[in-house]
């Protein structure tokens, strides 16, 4: 059997494999990000509510660094997933308010595959760092921005 399968499904694939199943692991092959969107006016108008955003957030990823444990029976019960399939999938995943390449890559990546299959138009491809805003993160943690 080959599984190509990511989180839960991995996990669940070894146990039905059984003994000694062979893994090949893909590395970086998917990166999944979660985004924080926002007009532009917005952050500059209401800077306060994005800022108390942004410290929730850095709140919650200090909180899962202390207790993994607590966030992980949190989310189990949350999202419905067993706790033991949790555990064994928690270390693939890396909780951390940043800005980095990752997110322009791939939207470089999205627009450039719009444009070659006719999806878009536009050209040439934006620069879509100058569609993110710096400064909200930048005021509270620094080191979170990583370009």
């Amino acid at each position: 059997m080959l599984f190509y399968l990511v989180a839960s499904h991995l996990y669940n694939a070894r146990k039905l494999l059984g003994e000694n199943p062979i893994i090949f692991e893909g590395g970086n092959v998917y990166t999944e990000t979660f985004s924080i969107v926002a007009l532009r006016t917005t952050i500059m108008e209401q800077p306060e509510k994005v800022q108390a955003l942004l410290s929730r957030l850095l709140q919650a990823e200090a909180k899962i660094k202390e207790n993994s444990e607590a966030a992980q029976e949190i989310v189990s019960r949350r999202t419905g997933m067993s706790l033991e399939v949790l555990k064994e999938i928690w270390n693939d995943f890396k909780f951390e308010v940043v800005l980095d390449p990752v997110l322009v890559n791939m939207m470089e990546q999205q627009a450039r595959w719009a444009m070659d299959t006719g999806k878009s138009s536009e050209k040439p491809l934006p620069n879509f760092r100058d569609y993110i805003q710096l400064e909200p993160l930048r005021s509270l943690k620094p080191n979170g921005i990583h370009f």
